[in-house]
């Protein structure tokens, strides 16, 4: 017996297996425990992901009452599809950037988002419509697409995930979030506030442009009528000399 303990002893440190990789085969030879614990992390995340459609529709509203608050020349510059472009695609940037950049899960999120955002930009006439058919639709289809293909988006990573969900344990639901499930402490009103600055930083831009675009047009109209004169000019002075001149007395 003290040889064998002392032969397990001499086995590489590599060839022992470490706790979570015991704790993945006792699922596999415990279905029962496999199903609860992958029941465990689809219920999060369907859960949390129906909460995040909730707390954007606050988002989505803001903004939505922001634009519509303004004045009739700014809401011209809003509702078109330069700005709905603009807007889509800054807040695909801000989801990206809440997950912690590109993870897997907030990842398939942006890419359907991204999608219904691209098709309502070039397809309706103002703001209401626009966030009806791309942000709030796209994010709901997203967030429906990671719930049901959450196993396939993670790849191997989807075993560690029932390993932490083991006997009922919750330590999955830190390694969802780092993998792209919006976190609890989430606020909407700060990415309202950051999307209306946003906004606001368009306008200004726009406006600029505008203005450029003014001066360069009262440029051209007044070096045509520069040219104008001074072709009325050169006119006058041919038309004077073409007269024939009274004989000298």
């Amino acid at each position: 017996m003290a040889q064998q303990e002392i032969e397990e002893a001499k086995k590489p440190e590599g060839d022992q297996p470490d706790a979570a990789k015991e704790m993945l085969l006792e699922q596999q030879a415990d279905p029962e425990a496999q199903d609860q614990a992958e029941q465990s992390v689809r219920s999060y995340v369907g859960q949390r992901l129906g909460e995040f459609i909730e707390e954007m529709d606050n988002t989505f509203d803001g903004v939505e009452a922001w634009v519509l608050s303004q004045s009739e020349d700014r809401r011209a510059s809003l509702n078109q599809g330069g700005y709905f472009d603009f807007l889509g695609a800054r807040l695909e940037q801000e989801l990206l950037n809440l997950a912690g950049g590109a993870t897997p899960l907030m990842s398939a999120l942006v890419g359907e988002l991204h999608n219904a955002n691209d098709f309502s930009a070039r397809s309706t006439p103002n703001i209401s419509l626009f966030m009806a058919g791309g942000p709030r639709s796209g994010l709901k289809y997203g967030a429906w697409y990671v719930r049901d293909a959450v196993d396939g988006l993670l790849g191997d990573k989807w075993s560690e995930i029932l390993t932490l969900a083991a006997n009922g344990s919750e330590q999955f639901i830190p390694a969802l979030h780092l993998l792209g499930i919006p976190t609890l402490d989430f606020n909407p009103a700060e990415l309202t506030a950051t999307l209306q600055q946003a906004s606001e930083d368009y306008l200004a831009t726009v406006g600029t442009q505008k203005e450029e675009v003014k001066e360069a047009d009262q440029a051209g109209t007044d070096s045509s009528k520069q040219q104008e004169l001074e072709q009325a000019s050169k006119d006058e002075m041919v038309e004077e000399q073409s007269k024939p001149k009274e004989a000298m007395a």
